[in-house]
């Protein structure tokens, strides 16, 4: 089954790959002294409910915060930074948790800026099946049974 750190790591890893000298900071990182450039990240909103008994279906929205160089002057840093963003996330983008197992990203992604920190949101679906492999150690199999009517 994927796990929220999974998704979570995944698109930390994007952020690392796209933006390599750019640390990823966490929320108590940010109350402190927040770091400049830098990204912080979360899972907000998330819902799960069972499917037909069949598999677990999660939504959540991913929130990434980037704080730009410059407190003040940073219209040009958070517009190119956007940019990034929507080549990984956007339409068609995917976000990688193993090697068999990529989750594709659907929808719009809210973009907002907020006292001058660029916030983009990603909504994410998985359907994760669950593990019913049987248990053959267990329990015998059932005879053939005839049934007269």
């Amino acid at each position: 089954m994927i796990k929220y750190t999974d998704i979570l790591k995944a698109i930390n890893s994007k952020l690392k790959s796209k933006f390599p000298g750019v640390p990823i900071v966490s929320e108590s990182d940010v109350k402190e002294k927040i770091v400049r450039p830098s990204f912080m990240t979360a899972l907000d909103n998330m819902k799960a409910s069972d499917f037909m008994g069949n598999s677990m279906d999660r939504e959540m929205t991913a929130r990434i915060y980037f704080f730009p160089t410059d407190r003040d002057v940073n219209k040009i840093e958070n517009l190119e930074t956007l940019d990034s963003l929507n080549e990984i996330f956007a339409q068609g983008g995917t976000i990688e948790i193993s090697e068999d197992c990529i989750i594709e990203l659907y929808g719009e992604n809210e973009i907002d800026i907020v006292d001058k920190v660029l916030q983009y949101e990603v909504d994410i679906v998985v359907n994760d099946d669950y593990d019913t492999t049987p248990d053959t150690g267990s329990t015998e199999n059932m005879e053939d049974i005839e049934i007269d009517f």
